[in-house]
């Protein structure tokens, strides 16, 4: 018999960034949020729920990113509606291989996608997946503190883990 080697397949997966914003988000983090969305993976989509009516400032910058970007597709919503039927809304826009939730006051390390994509790749029996944060209250990130704990710091209260 013919025994040659079989050959991997490599298929890189896509990913649908989904976020929300809404008449209460700081336009500030909207932009940081979307630049290190855009920067990070650049060749993917970035699906953007406005959950109802924007004040001015931060219509205006919806706009310039939608406008400027092409990755970038903004889906509008006449009222809000919540946090959740915003991201069930938005899910139905996804047209990747992934869809990775972020808040509209995250910034994305650089590798962050790039990283979870590879490894939700190499593991198909994982379908939900979570990263770690650096909190931080200004630009200085020297007091940021990581969450959750290492899990070599995770210490059992109450019967339970806290992550």
């Amino acid at each position: 018999s013919d025994s040659s080697p079989t050959e991997a397949i490599i298929v890189e997966l896509t990913a649908s960034i989904l976020l929300c914003t809404y008449g209460g988000d700081d336009t500030n983090q909207l932009i940081g949020c979307l630049e290190s969305l855009i920067i990070n993976r650049a060749e993917d989509e970035v699906i953007l729920d406005c959950d109802g009516p924007l004040p001015g400032e931060l219509e205006a910058v919806v706009s310039k990113y939608d406008k400027t970007n092409s990755v970038l597709k903004t889906v509008r919503c006449k009222q809000n509606r919540g946090l959740i039927a915003a991201l069930n809304e938005g899910l139905k826009h996804c047209s990747c291989d992934l869809a990775l939730r972020v808040d509209s006051d995250d910034l994305a390390h650089e590798d962050r996608i790039r990283v979870q994509a590879s490894y939700l790749e190499q593991h198909s029996e994982i379908g939900v997946m979570g990263t770690s944060m650096l909190e931080f209250e200004s630009v200085d990130i020297s007091m940021s503190q990581l969450k959750p704990a290492p899990h070599t710091q995770l210490t059992p209260r109450n019967n339970c883990i806290y992550l």
